[in-house]
Parts: structure tokens; C-alpha cells; sequence
């Protein structure tokens, strides 16, 4: 299955990127997911695995209690003061992934046997016109689709690595390098 000509178009909202860009860039072992597409139709999305080891209490102390512990991660950096709150209903006995933007707490729908997890994000990516598609073309962001274990490995340090490992073994060259080839 060629992964790439899947996308090659306008890639969906939902769809996952995993940076190939070089280990001295800032995207490096960057996972990305497409959020929405902007009033001009371009991709807005959020890097998904850049924590920043803070929680909604460490920007505003009057954070409702049931929210003050929810992680904080560096989005992307387009309004690095804006905090996006995310929430996801993940129900296994459906199959069902319920994911929202910007959500309100009471927006997302809920079952018995289902379970909410809340993120933040600060900041958010937002590519110009073409510039992802030209991206995935040239092999710099790598397009997977949204699955469970990309949305429930989102605290995983290693999240880059299982991804690429299972969807792009080919391009590894030492998937345990460290990311600063000068700590080796």
C-alpha cells in the first residue's frame, strides 16, 4: 500500500504527519495531526507529541478543578499564547473516536463504556497555500491515518518512533538515535 499517493491531493482533517525532516530542525520526530482547514482553505493542525511538562493550572490558577491537571503541549508556533483545549471520547465498544477542537468540556458525547481525556495545546501549525502538499510530495511530512494507538500513545515519548516504525520501517536508519547526534 503506497501510504503517499493516498494524500497527495488535499490531505484530510484527521490525518496524521509524521516529520522527516532532518534531525537538526525544530520538526524533527515532530507528529502533526491536521485540525481543520482555514477560512482561505489551507491546513491548520497541532503537533501532538511536544510536551511542555505544564497543565492548565500552571497558566490560570481559577482552572476548573476537573481541568486544572490536563497536559499542556507546544502545538506549533502560531500564537504560542493561544491554549486550544482538546477533548476525545475514546468508546471501544463502538469503535468510535469522538475527537473536538476548541472544545467545551459538556460538547463531547459520552457513554457508559466510554472515557474522556482532555489535552491543551499552545499554539497551533498553519501551513500556506500548497505548502503541505508540496511537503508530503517531497516527502518531508509523511501522511499516516488517524488511528487509536496514535491518539492513545499521545503521552508516549516514543510516539514518533512506533509510528515510523510501523508505517515507514524503510526510512529508519537507527530509530534509537537520540535526536542531537552530538549526545552520542
Amino acid at each position: 500500500m503506497d501510504i503517499q499517493s493516498l494524500f497527495k491531493q488535499t490531505p484530510p482533517i484527521g490525518l496524521i504527519l509524521l516529520s522527516n525532516f532532518p534531525q537538526n530542525s525544530s520538526w524533527a520526530r515532530k507528529v502533526a495531526i491536521i485540525i481543520r482547514y482555514s477560512k482561505k482553505g489551507h491546513p491548520i493542525g497541532l503537533c501532538i507529541n511536544n510536551p511542555l511538562y505544564l497543565t492548565l493550572e500552571d497558566f490560570d490558577a481559577a482552572t476548573q478543578n476537573h481541568l486544572a491537571s490536563v497536559p499542556v503541549y507546544q502545538g506549533g508556533p502560531i500564537h504560542p499564547n493561544k491554549l486550544i483545549l482538546t477533548g476525545f471520547v475514546l468508546d471501544p465498544k463502538q469503535h468510535k473516536l469522538h475527537w473536538r477542537f476548541d472544545c467545551n468540556p459538556i460538547d463531547l458525547p459520552t457513554s457508559e463504556s466510554a472515557s474522556i481525556s482532555y489535552k491543551a495545546f499552545r499554539g497551533y501549525i498553519d501551513w500556506s497555500e500548497g505548502q503541505l502538499t508540496d511537503e508530503i510530495q517531497k516527502k518531508l511530512w509523511l501522511p499516516i491515518p488517524l488511528t487509536f494507538q496514535s491518539i492513545l500513545e499521545v503521552d508516549n515519548p516514543k510516539l514518533w518512533d512506533t509510528l515510523m516504525l510501523k508505517f515507514y520501517p524503510f526510512l529508519l536508519k537507527n530509530p534509537d538515535s537520540p535526536e542531537n547526534p552530538s549526545l552520542n
